[in-house]
């Protein structure tokens, strides 16, 4: 065989080879451009707007399983008293309410729920009336956030909204369902010290106080002449009544008072 053909034929023979080798290397993929979706593309006018939504992801509340027990204790200062006395929110009570409220002396009032609601129950009867509850700011004194319940996070609080409810608080800072919010709260603005307050309806506020006051002048007293009053929720069908049960006066004296307040019916307009 002649030289030359004995070398081409040994130059395909490595040619081969070294294409054979080359298929079995790895190949490296393309490369891929991430493109920024619609929602996520800054404006060309100028930078994107800050979310002002806090969205918290919280365990969902739970009521404890209750067990059986002896009827609770009644609240401190309670004197058995005669059955309710039904106060119904008039027309003419209402209005009374109101000016109770923008005078800003009536007496403290402290109502238990957890024996006769639970928390969850007494947060949806609260809700149900218009009641909305948010986390304060104690040391500013200013409401930072509203509370979500059903959907478990923080809202922005809105102003404009809150011409409708009441200006007194109910504190239900030591409430063990609220501090998750509480110190979800305290993570996202940081300062505070935080608590939580709920504020109910001008109507259903006012008629609280509007017929504590008819119940005790039909008496012969007057609220200047107490220092508080005690009462507890209770479930009427589908309505919430507030049973104030007694007060203590500047004598420290406990008074029995016996008032039945459908807070619902006021929340409705309708007389109970």
């Amino acid at each position: 065989m002649p030289a030359r053909l004995w070398i081409a034929l040994v130059l395909g023979v490595l040619c081969g080879l070294l294409v054979e080798r080359w298929n079995l290397l790895p190949r490296s993929s393309p490369a891929v451009q991430i493109v920024p979706s619609a929602s996520r593309q800054e404006k060309n006018e100028g930078p994107p707007e800050r979310e002002t939504k806090a969205q918290v992801g919280l365990q969902p509340i739970k009521e404890r399983p209750k067990r059986p027990a002896p009827p609770p204790a009644p609240p401190r200062g309670e004197v058995p008293n005669p059955a309710a006395l039904e106060v119904a929110p008039t027309p003419q009570l209402l209005g009374r309410g109101q000016a109770l409220l923008a005078e800003g002396r009536f007496p403290g009032l402290s109502a238990h729920y957890r024996a006769t609601l639970g928390f969850a129950g007494y947060a949806e009867a609260m809700r149900r009336l218009g009641g909305r509850l948010f986390v304060r700011d104690l040391q500013a004194r200013q409401l930072r956030a509203e509370i979500d319940l059903p959907g478990n996070r923080l809202l922005p609080v809105d102003l404009r909204s809150l011409a409708y409810l009441s200006p007194r608080s109910r504190d239900l800072s030591e409430e063990p369902a609220l501090q998750p919010f509480v110190r979800v709260a305290q993570e996202t603005y940081g300062g505070g010290p935080f608590g939580v307050v709920l504020l109910v309806p001008v109507a259903v506020d006012g008629f609280v106080l509007a017929g504590i006051e008819r119940i005790l002048q039909q008496r012969g007293f007057t609220p200047d002449g107490f220092v508080s009053f005690e009462g507890r929720y209770q479930r009427r069908g589908q309505d919430i009544v507030l049973e104030i049960l007694s007060g203590w006066n500047l004598a420290g004296e406990v008074v029995p008072l016996g008032i039945a307040l459908n807070l619902s019916a006021a929340a409705r307009g309708e007389e109970s």
